[in-house]
């Protein structure tokens, strides 16, 4: 084979496409690290895998450092070798400082950009001056842009993203499709896929649909899935909100 000369140029003017580089939308686990040091974490942590198998099998997740930044961190290629044994898939650490950097890197994990406590931001002041009528309110009272909705149904492996304002589908939502909006879901249909509300932190989003029996919903990074849900709420018209951090699922008038 002939190899170029130094200092050649390679010329792939006449190369075929072989990949392409996209970014992408993916919901991922967050583990907030509180204690990984004491003994009890991963039994206590296989415990509460345990009680929905199926949404944890094989989910990246997300190492969250904050509340043990500026403690010494674990071994982390061991740390992330005991959480592969329980079929979770370490992909990175955020919220770390210089140590866990460097530790996240050296077990070959990547790096987050830091994420925010799904808490909804003071309020600000009211303005002076008399205004018309409100449209709907998001996080700290701002207002939530047109909604996006979709009239076809949503199949197994389609992502629905509400980037701004709420999201409303008028038809069945099957397993395996998701549905995100920084504001209220509403699903005038059945629910069975994933619905994801207020996914920049607003807690006062909601979920609203006509029959629930959804893999998994979450508001503001708060979670519930299926396995969870009480049966006398599965098939029935429901709203989902968030109240004191856990979700709560209320009947529809």
């Amino acid at each position: 084979m002939i190899q170029p000369a130094v200092g050649e140029a390679d010329d792939f003017s006449d190369c075929p496409e072989l990949f392409q580089v996209r970014g992408h939308l993916y919901n991922l686990v967050t583990l907030r690290l509180i204690e990984p040091d004491d003994h009890r974490f991963f039994p206590l942590l296989q415990n509460a895998i345990a009680r929905s198998p199926d949404f944890f099998r094989h989910a990246p997740v997300v190492l969250d450092a904050a509340a043990v930044a500026g403690r010494p961190p674990p071994n982390m290629a061991e740390f992330a070798r005991r959480l592969r044994q329980q079929r979770l898939v370490p992909v990175g650490v955020q919220n770390g400082d210089e140590a866990w950097t460097h530790a996240a890197l050296n077990a070959g994990l990547g790096l987050f950009p830091s994420g925010r406590p799904a808490e909804a931001p003071p309020r600000p002041q009211p303005s002076p001056e008399p205004k018309p009528a409100a449209p709907a309110l998001g996080v700290a009272g701002e207002p939530r842009n047109a909604a996006t909705v979709v009239t076809e149904p949503v199949r197994a492996g389609q992502q629905i993203h509400a980037r701004e304002g709420d999201l409303v589908v008028l038809a069945p939502v099957s397993p395996g499709a998701e549905l995100l909006a920084q504001g209220h879901v509403h699903v005038y249909n059945s629910l069975r896929g994933r619905a994801h509300a207020g996914i920049g932190g607003d807690q006062t989003a909601r979920i609203f649909c006509h029959s629930l029996h959804a893999q998994l919903v979450s508001i503001a990074g708060l979670y519930l899935v299926n396995a969870e849900v009480d049966e006398r709420w599965l098939g029935k018209r429901v709203q989902i909100r968030c109240v004191d951090d856990a979700i709560v699922i209320e009947p529809l008038p």
